[in-house]
């Protein structure tokens, strides 16, 4: 058998092994950025969806995947970026997962899912929520995929933590100091895994 991982994010082409009619294909989305904060705390942005499938490429030859990038957390007070999706066919034909949602100043981001052509993959899972703040005491936890990864969230005057596993949600800034600003953890990437 052979394994083939995809990080690189953006568009790239999967051309199919001769003789291989069928492939086990598993795909996560990005992870939310974490709320950025300001004399308070952020949230934590949700974690990318999951999905995966055996799929029938019988008679195809290339199959064009998408990988999401990071996505960034919120600055100052605001919402972090939402994730993007992952895709494994054009406009994921054969299955996606969709990334998870930024988190804001006080709700976590909700979590991506998993889809794709018809009733979607075989196997479809949500990414967990990021978790909600807590006034100026500390920043909401980042979502974790089915992979794992989500940012911690922080105390004191820092950074959210960024999603440290594919599809993980960053962590929620905290700012106890009236005036200062906090930026929210990075979304960790997607991620194609073709088997």
């Amino acid at each position: 058998k052979q394994i083939q991982v995809i990080t690189t994010t953006g568009t790239s082409t999967f051309s199919v092994p001769s003789g291989i009619t069928k492939l086990w294909v598993r795909v996560v989305g990005g992870g939310g950025g974490g709320g950025g904060a300001n004399a308070g705390s952020g949230a934590g942005g949700g974690a990318g969806g999951y999905s995966e499938e055996f799929v029938d490429v019988t008679g195809t030859s290339t199959i064009q995947v998408f990988v999401a990038s990071t996505a960034a957390g919120g600055v100052g007070q605001n919402s972090g970026t939402a994730g993007s999706w992952s895709t494994f066919g054009t406009n994921g034909f054969y299955l996606y997962a969709t990334g998870g949602n930024g988190g804001s100043s006080d709700t976590g981001g909700a979590g991506g899912a998993g889809g794709g052509n018809g009733a979607g993959g075989n196997v479809n899972v949500a990414g967990g929520p990021g978790g909600a703040s807590s006034g100026v005491l500390f920043g909401g936890s980042g979502g974790s995929s089915v992979l794992g990864g989500g940012g911690t969230g922080t105390i004191g005057n820092s950074t959210g933590g960024n999603g440290s596993v594919y599809g993980g949600g960053g962590g929620g800034a905290t700012d106890q100091a009236a005036g200062g600003t906090s930026d929210g953890g990075t979304g960790a990437q997607g991620i194609v895994i073709i088997i």
